[in-house]
């Protein structure tokens, strides 16, 4: 029995020596109780960046092995290829002039890559090249030259092939104006002149012109007068012809039988059908507008037409759908291209440019940023199911979502109940000392100062009470418009809410001070000499009664205000993170910081 008692003894010999030894190494700043774990702060990266594409147009050619995408930054065009069937993608190299710079590339793409922009002929193999053919009318899928030129010898035009570095005649005559070719699909070239309700196609293989008049064809048989020309399109493929206006569409096929489709009433407005239409043989996709806002792509099926889940642009080769969208439960956060073949949808590899979470809120496992959540298990993107989440307030008993769709609660941090679609939707918002809850919501705004050239924040303002924080009474008095600065970072249990203004926006600043005592349904100016020792503007009030400010400055560093009081007894802790700084972060319920940077959603240790 003596040997156990002796090792008893030296364990807490030893362990008082270690306390004794790590005290000593141990600076005071660092066992500050009141600063606590935030000198200490560690982060973790819950998700990285996923990259997306954001396209206009998507190109691809017959045998899938070539790429072509364009899309939008501001007012520029950038196109970017592939020649590996979507593994890999690259800016294409050439600038095709400042005319061209707002164009989309929207063209077909041979089995050689090579494709037609402008007239000229440029190829994904060799793309520094630069147009190696000029005025060309269309590129067929084998990689033929065609286009539509005077012939001396028939006096008139005809088409020509270019052959051995020229354009030679094939010696079919070109009886339809250039200006009605509406495409290349295969080796053939379509042309459709709507008021002579006339199709016709030259194949390049065979040589040949045929014309067909369709007499049958009635343009009134679907809804829209398609007087202007910007809202109707016209579409061939594979011997199909597609022809589209504000309230309708229609095909004809190889043999002359017409098919009328009328799009569904709320989409019977005069801008369809300015969103596009996609023509694979017997199968058109038209993007739509409805009368109240958005836009949906409608596809024909036999003689039904279906609105889909696709957005546009849209390609279709054989029974292969290249798009763009978003997948559920996929691994990327926006849109990407989306290749669905035999009934499953993956994004393809390529990537554009990539995507940057905003504001973000952490319930659970699940990251939830706009309409968007994020599963930190199992690295998945789906949508929420709550709507675009505008504000999270975690309460001890039920955290609350305040969403586009309504006010949500959950107590287990993944089921949500509905408790109210309309009602007030707070920015910022505490339990109070009283048992109560108190929101306030926020108005932001930018007023310019007439003639100066200046201009300096504003705010609008209401507070709130509640029981429950899902139905909400306004306190009187307290909803006021046009206050100075950027308003409140929050609400503290005992009602102070301090801000701040510059009041002297056009020379050297001069900052206010406005305090409330009763959740900022009033408010009063601060004497400068009255702000107490350490004073600053906190923005979050911890689970164990501490008041903080988080901020990242111009240089990178995190720097942490924690307070003993809602605004004074203050110490200030400077943190260096592994990532660029953001001005987008939350907390979490377990008083953690939530910021979401251009390298993902990184979470610290708690404060």
């Amino acid at each position: 029995m003596i040997l156990p008692r002796m090792l008893t003894l030296n364990t807490s010999r030893l362990l008082l020596v270690c306390l004794f030894i790590f005290s000593l190494s141990c600076s005071k700043d660092e066992l500050d109780p009141l600063v606590g774990a935030s000198q200490n702060m560690t982060f973790t990266q819950l998700s990285s960046n996923s990259p997306f594409a954001a396209a206009n147009t998507i190109n691809v050619s017959n045998n899938e092995k070539y790429l072509l995408i364009s899309y939008q930054e501001n007012t520029t065009v950038k196109h970017y290829y592939s020649n590996d069937g979507g593994q890999t993608v690259e800016l294409f190299p050439i600038d095709f002039g400042f005319n061209n710079r707002s164009k989309l590339i929207d063209t077909p793409i041979s089995d050689l890559g090579e494709f037609l922009f402008d007239g000229a002929v440029y190829n994904l193999d060799n793309p520094s090249i630069g147009g190696t053919v000029n005025n060309v009318l269309g590129v067929t899928q084998s990689g033929k030259y065609v286009n539509i030129q005077n012939d001396p010898v028939l006096s008139q035009n005809a088409f020509f092939i270019y052959e051995n570095g020229t354009f030679v005649s094939t010696g079919v005559a070109a009886t339809i104006d250039v200006a009605y070719f509406v495409g290349v699909s295969g080796e053939k070239l379509g042309f459709f002149v709507t008021g002579s309700k006339t199709v016709a196609e030259f194949d390049v293989t065979a040589k040949t012109f045929t014309e067909r008049q369709i007499t049958n064809l009635d343009y009134s048989k679907i809804s829209g007068n398609g007087l202007n020309s910007s809202r109707v399109k016209k579409a061939y493929s594979n011997g199909y012809f597609a022809y589209a206006k504000e309230g309708g569409c229609l095909i004809i096929s190889p043999t002359g039988n017409i098919t009328y489709y009328d799009y569904p009433a709320e989409y019977q407005i005069y801008l369809n059908t300015e969103g596009g239409l996609k023509l694979f043989g017997d199968k058109a996709y038209v993007n739509i507008f409805k009368g109240t806002g958005g836009s949906a792509v409608f596809e024909t099926i036999g003689s039904n037409i279906t609105q889909t889940d696709y957005e546009f642009p849209i390609t279709r080769i054989g029974d292969n759908v290249y798009r763009n969208g978003f997948i559920e439960n996929g691994s990327r956060q926006e849109g990407g291209i989306i290749k669905d073949k035999n009934g499953a949808s993956e994004y393809l590899p390529l990537s554009l440019r990539e995507s940057i979470m905003k504001k973000s809120f952490l319930v659970g496992d699940n990251i939830y940023f706009e309409d968007k959540t994020y599963n930190v298990n199992t690295k998945n993107y789906s949508t929420s199911s709550i709507g675009s989440v505008r504000n999270v307030f975690y309460g001890s008993d039920k955290i609350i979502a305040f969403t586009d769709k309504g006010t949500y609660t959950t107590i287990d941090n993944k089921t949500w109940s509905l408790k109210s679609e309309d009602g007030i939707k707070p920015s910022i918002m505490i339990k109070g000392i009283d048992g109560k809850y108190y929101g306030m919501t926020i108005e932001k705004y930018t007023y310019y100062l007439g003639g100066t050239g200046f201009s300096v924040p504003k705010f609008n303002q209401a507070v709130y009470t509640s029981t429950d924080g899902i139905q909400w009474d306004l306190i009187p008095g307290s909803n006021k418009e046009g206050l100075g600065g950027g308003g409140p970072g929050a609400i503290n249990p005992d009602g102070t809410v301090v801000y701040s203004d510059n009041i002297n926006p056009l020379g050297n600043q001069v900052i206010v001070y406005y305090k409330s005592k009763d959740y900022g349904a009033t408010y009063e100016s601060i004497d400068p000499l009255q702000l107490g020792e350490g004073f600053t503007l906190t923005n979050h009030v911890t689970r164990n009664g501490r008041y903080v400010r988080s901020q990242f400055e111009f240089d990178g560093s995190l720097v942490i205000n924690v307070c003993g009081q809602p605004n004074n007894d203050c110490k200030e802790v400077i943190v260096t993170p592994p990532f660029e700084g953001s001005s987008d972060f939350t907390y979490t319920a377990n008083d953690e910081l939530l910021i979401a940077t251009n390298n993902g959603i990184y979470k610290s240790s708690p404060l």
